[in-house]
């Protein structure tokens, strides 16, 4: 109960001020955020665990969750980075799932939410085209911020804390100048990488290959959607140039804590090593473990 006092008190001094309050209607709050108005709902779960803060808006009206849906879901995952789209009912989603309790800072939730309105405005023209049946052409979606002096620093400074980290919880894992961080789940592997965001924000991906040499059926995209949907972290991607399925989770990398990395290995992790060998059954394709045995 105290985690969950601390969280809302936290999101309530986040939002309050910076952003536009609208009701909250079926969320404990709600508010519009950049130039577009774009509202953005924020939930919080965990009454029986730790709890949980997760920002969504509605990117479009989509009456059913099809197989040709949830293939671009897979796919518009590949270029986006803090998030998830969902089916929810009646429409898409975009939405952010951050871990409350002592390690939430008000900048994780004010990023989130920008994250998240941004991109319901920013991808709705993509997902118009999508559910009319068009054919996509142009560029992903990208904000429209400049980095400013001392990402470069801020970039160093995530990094030492994540290797730090790793090393503590975890211990065996490597480093790799091109993938970042990695080490091994069972049959699967887990990468960590540091990214730039916005001005002078830095993002940490936590991401696993899932399976490779794999067709993205609309079987097999139906199936993890609603995989992913179980759980408030993770997501499924689908690299098409390398026919690769990934499950990832995205994290804020400024004042990282280490509960919140290790929460978001944890879940890519579950996902990976607990859904490979199911869905490689179902779908085909070769696991990570297959390509490290070179099989």
């Amino acid at each position: 109960m105290d985690d969950l006092k601390g969280t809302s008190a936290t999101v309530g001094r986040a939002l309050e001020g910076t952003f536009e309050t609208l009701p909250a209607g079926d969320a404990a709050w709600r508010c519009a955020v950049g130039p577009d108005r774009v509202p953005v709902a924020v939930r919080i779960t965990g009454a029986e665990g730790p709890p949980v803060v997760t920002l969504s808006s509605v990117v479009t009206e989509a009456p059913a969750l099809t197989g040709r849906l949830a293939q671009a879901i897979a796919r518009e995952h590949d270029g986006l980075l803090f998030g998830r789209f969902r089916h929810d009912g009646g429409a898409i989603v975009v939405e952010q799932a951050i871990l409350g309790g002592h390690t939430l800072h008000a900048r994780e939730v004010q990023i989130a939410a920008w994250a998240v309105g941004w991109a319901a405005a920013a991808y709705r023209p993509r997902w118009e085209r999508h559910l009319a049946g068009e054919a996509l052409g142009g560029d992903l979606p990208v904000p429209h911020v400049e980095p400013r002096r001392g990402i470069a620093d801020r970039i160093e400074s995530t990094t030492a804390r994540v290797e730090a980290a790793l090393g503590t919880r975890y211990g065996a894992f490597q480093h790799d100048p091109h993938w970042g961080y990695h080490g091994p789940f069972g049959s699967a592997r887990v990468f960590v990488s540091v990214r730039h965001t916005l001005e002078v924000s830095t993002a940490v991906l936590v991401a696993s290959p899932i399976l490779s040499a794999v067709s993205l059926t609309e079987a097999l995209a139906l199936d993890v959607h609603r995989t992913a949907a179980a759980s408030p972290f993770g997501r499924f991607a689908y690299a098409a140039e390398r026919s690769e399925l990934w499950v990832e989770h995205a994290i804020l990398g400024d004042d990282l804590d280490p509960v919140e990395l290790e929460r978001a290995i944890d879940a890519v992790a579950t996902l990976a090593d607990g859904e490979d060998d199911r869905l490689q059954a179902a779908h085909g394709g070769a696991r990570y473990a297959d390509l490290a045995a070179g099989s």
